[in-house]
């Protein structure tokens, strides 16, 4: 028993962090992943190790392909924009459940990871600044007394989180961001949830055209490095 719950214990902790990892861009999406490699940089085997990363194919943050090995995980703009539609059906009946069943509790919640992301953002620190954003969305799943509404939020959380540290460097958009949940946040506290959606749709919209402008950036960067790699070969050679 002692054993099995060791073996349990290192699956998790290795997920945790590979999950950390992808999340916060340490990996690139399509990358490949070594089980040898993670195996020896946590100093554990790689049993863990392909249970950790059976774990987060789970969750969408891997691809693993037989007799090709396990890749970080990569989505379509047509992807994205499924990814988005669901998220935005889960959270709108979220808001409107805490909003009814935990009024108070949900605006006190809201409020007081609106003034952590306002000190992130002061001191220009963006993986706080995210952490707080990502609570601000869990409030309304934490309070709106539906595990099942919970549980599907919990399946999506991971990769729309790894999705959104990738864009978040984009310029000013962590202070547009902020100013949207302050709209957002505002509406609430009125009870006027049509409008809060309203601005919840007009959030997620951005989301989806940001992430074309990540994926543009990152062909063309692509694009780029294949084009100089090409003419310093050429250059090598003399052609």
């Amino acid at each position: 028993m002692n054993q099995l719950k060791r073996s349990r214990t290192l699956t998790e902790l290795a997920a945790n962090r590979i999950r950390k990892a992808i999340i916060d861009n340490e990996y690139k999406l399509g990358e490949p992943l070594s089980e040898s490699l993670l195996a020896n940089s946590m100093g554990t085997s790689k049993t863990p190790i392909r249970e950790a990363l059976a774990l987060l194919k789970i969750e969408g943050l891997v691809n693993i392909f037989p007799q090709k090995g396990t890749f970080v995980f990569t989505l379509s703009l047509l992807e994205v924009k499924q990814l988005i539609e669901i998220r935005f059906i889960l959270e709108s009946a979220a808001i409107k459940l805490a909003f009814s069943n935990n009024r108070e509790k949900l605006l006190e919640a809201l409020s007081e990871n609106l003034m952590n992301m306002e000190n992130s953002l002061r001191v220009n620190d963006i993986n706080e600044y995210l952490t707080h954003d990502s609570r601000f969305h869990e409030c309304f799943f934490t309070l709106c007394e539906n595990h099942y509404l919970s549980d599907a939020y919990s399946h999506i959380i991971a990769i729309s989180s790894a999705l959104r540290t990738r864009v978040s460097h984009q310029p000013n958009h962590t202070n547009k961001t902020f100013e949207e949940h302050q709209i957002l946040y505002n509406f609430i506290t009125k009870g006027e949830l049509e409008k809060a959606l309203e601005v919840l749709h007009y959030h997620f919209s951005s989301f989806e055209k940001l992430y074309a402008t990540y994926c543009d950036q990152i062909t063309t960067s692509h694009f780029s490095s294949t084009r100089k790699n090409r003419q310093s070969h050429k250059d090598e050679r003399g052609d």
